[in-house]
């Protein structure tokens, strides 16, 4: 890439701007972004990578997540879920002014 120390951002930004004044270079980004970005960038993407450029309309909101980071990403259920599937339940306790649910031991 340009610079190591360019962040993620920046190097966005700077296709945006770009982009923003170059019609044919928009344009290139919306028909082919994988080959145009990195050409304009100096870098390539790996292989495996999707690349892809959309245009926002003026009556749509996006918000882009970054990926889930890897603590989040899991198909594991918590101790609490396997009860609740394996027919563990759920404890119901009342006290003087609150309820509260214990998962059974």
């Amino acid at each position: 890439m340009k610079n190591e120390q360019t962040s993620r951002k920046e190097l966005e930004n700077s296709l945006i701007e770009k982009a923003m004044k170059d019609l044919h270079f928009r344009q290139q980004l919306l028909e082919k972004p994988r080959e145009t970005i990195e050409e304009a960038l100096g870098m390539n993407f790996p292989p495996s990578m999707n690349v892809m450029a959309l245009e926002e309309k003026t009556d749509t909101f996006y918000l882009v997540l970054p990926a889930s980071p890897p603590e989040l990403a899991t198909d594991e259920l918590t101790e609490n879920e396997l009860r609740m599937v394996a027919g563990g339940g759920v404890e119901h306790t009342f006290g003087s002014d609150c309820y509260t649910e214990e998962p059974l031991c």
